[in-house]
């Protein structure tokens, strides 16, 4: 009697795992609006631009198949990033990007405003990316 109380016991410790503990690790969004001086765009295909998250690493994998149409967009690549205080910054190139990492929407819309100098007009990016 006691061997089956403590498989029991063990059956259910086991069944009652928390999955949250172990939060999404790679996590993906594709572009909707970018915005940058002048320049505001909308109605990007699903393929056109996707940043890719993983929590794990520390990476940012970024694809960009429209920096042609739009090179001050950030370009194709892998960055390492961080997270801190909802604050998102990386390495792109030869310029840090810091911005306000802002979900909305369920966690399902992800804004991104890098200022890159205050004191410098139209020189902002706004990024709007909605999760797929």
């Amino acid at each position: 009697m006691k061997k089956i109380l403590i498989l029991l016991l063990l059956s259910l410790t086991l069944a009652c795992s928390n999955d949250d503990d172990n939060p999404n690790v790679i996590v993906e969004y594709q572009l909707t609006q970018y915005a940058a001086g002048f320049i505001n765009a909308t109605n990007f295909a699903d393929s056109d631009v996707n940043w890719s998250f993983n929590h794990t690493t520390g990476k940012l994998t970024v694809v960009n198949n429209v920096s042609g149409t739009y090179p001050s967009m950030i370009t194709s690549g892998t960055y390492d990033f961080t997270l801190e205080n909802d604050e998102l910054s990386f390495m792109a190139g030869m310029r840090l990007y810091v911005a306000p990492f802002t979900l909305s929407n369920n966690e399902m819309t992800l804004n991104l405003f890098f200022e890159n100098d205050p004191l410098v007009a139209d020189d902002e990016e706004f990024y709007l990316f909605d999760r797929k």
